[in-house]
């Protein structure tokens, strides 16, 4: 899971995991376009639990499916 791969290469593979990209390429507008999955999981803690481990300087995390009813996204 180390390769660069695009977004839509992502979401094709992982979906509906949670993924989490080392060195997130994004436009100008900050929309994702790539990166390296360095991990995935079903479950949110595991992923969050996971980038702490890493302690990686640049990451993004996605939910690649719908968002589960207890997760709660704020702005």
């Amino acid at each position: 899971m180390d390769d660069y791969l695009s977004i839509e290469e992502i979401e094709s593979q992982f979906a509906p995991d949670w993924v989490l990209i080392a060195d997130p390429k994004t436009d100008d507008c900050q929309q994702l376009l790539g990166g390296r999955v360095v991990y995935r999981s079903n479950n949110h803690v595991d992923l969050l639990r996971r980038a702490r481990e890493l302690a990686l300087h640049h990451v993004a995390i996605r939910r690649l499916g719908p968002w589960p009813d207890e997760v709660e996204l704020v702005l």
